[in-house]
């Protein structure tokens, strides 16, 4: 049986998985919202953006699968923390982009640094919380996910 001290810690690392999936789905909003000035100021055509949206798509589903391996092997902490400092990084890189392939390149490595996350989170709920606490700490969780790209714009 878990004492009161440990319950209210995951709790608060509950807490910060909803805040890790508010600002990775507020990025995903954000960066459509800012589309049409990127097009304008880089003269990309509609089919330029996709073409690195879907590269951010590409790279975060190829690591969906090692994601979870890598947080079962390395642990959760460590690999959100790694794919924190990655994404924080690739954001920063966003800014000196200037051509399709440079924005393609900068977003696959960006959704690269980005799926590892959500398995790894999962692992987080399955190791931290109880068979009875398991569906609300996901709930908290995936509440980030959908407040974010309400609130991110």
């Amino acid at each position: 049986m878990m004492n009161n001290k440990a319950t209210k810690f995951r709790w608060m690392l509950a807490g910060l998985m909803f805040l890790l999936n508010f600002v990775m789905y507020m990025d995903r909003v954000n960066i459509s919202v800012a589309a049409p000035a990127i097009m304008q100021e880089f003269a990309f055509t509609k089919i330029d953006l996709s073409l690195f949206q879907s590269a951010f798509f590409l790279g975060y589903a190829l690591m969906q699968i090692p994601g979870g391996m890598m947080a079962e092997y390395f642990g959760h902490r460590r690999v959100v923390s790694a794919g924190v400092f990655w994404w924080s990084v690739l954001t920063a890189l966003t800014a000196a982009c200037s051509s399709v392939a440079s924005f393609a390149a900068v977003r696959f490595l960006f959704g690269l640094g980005e799926g590892p996350v959500p398995p790894t989170l999962n692992a987080f709920v399955y190791r931290w919380f109880n068979k009875a606490e398991k569906a609300f700490a996901y709930s908290v969780g995936l509440g980030g996910a959908f407040i974010g790209p309400v609130l991110g714009p």
